[in-house]
């Protein structure tokens, strides 16, 4: 990524919305981002529902990231659904 390491350089900051699967346009765009916010409304055992609600799981969010080549994933969502973090495996 860009660095901001407080040396004054640049560095980039990409936000998705809660959308569905990994964004093509929003990959190459976001390329090479030191930190991507992405919003994971569902664990990946509910990806049928996530689909059907149009909303990203876990996992894609965390795709998303490898393709854009992101230093940092931040996932957001705040539900009554999940009163802790849904598992995430180690090699993710």
């Amino acid at each position: 990524g860009g660095g901001g390491g407080g040396g004054g350089d640049a560095w980039r900051l990409v936000y998705s919305g809660d959308t569905v699967a990994p964004c093509d346009a929003l990959c190459e765009a976001g390329a090479d981002a030191d930190v991507l916010v992405h919003e994971a409304t569902f664990g990946d055992e509910l990806a049928d529902e996530a689909r059907a609600k149009r909303h990203a799981t876990v996992g894609q969010a965390i795709e998303a990231a490898r393709r854009m080549r992101a230093d940092t994933l931040v996932l957001t969502h705040f539900s009554q659904r999940y009163p802790h973090m849904p598992d995430v495996s180690a090699d993710a």
